[in-house]
């Protein structure tokens, strides 16, 4: 989710916030991951506000794709934080060779 953006926009249009939240309840991870065939490598962070793990794990579990996730108990939205980055290139490796 592009948070900053939403967040830079609201800044200066204070009065769309309902808009706003009217317009992203039409995005749902869970309806995108039912197409989605890509292997996909995910990450949750079990302490996390911002995204909140049951959304990704919903996510995940209706994710159609070839796929792998990653869980940090104890971390917020900063996730793995590098090691998250480590996972990626992993994957991106191995789906590449």
């Amino acid at each position: 989710m592009p948070y900053r953006e939403l967040g830079q926009y609201l800044v200066t249009n204070r009065l769309k916030v309902a808009r706003v939240h009217d317009v992203l309840s039409y995005f749902d991870g869970v309806n995108f991951a039912k197409r989605a065939t890509a292997p996909v490598t995910m990450t949750a962070a079990l302490m996390d506000p911002i995204c909140p793990p049951s959304t990704v794990f919903a996510a995940y579990n209706n994710y159609a794709g070839p796929k792998q996730i990653t869980a940090w108990p104890y971390n917020g939205h900063e996730g793995g934080a590098w090691k998250d980055d480590a996972l990626a290139l992993r994957a991106f490796g191995e789906h590449l060779a």
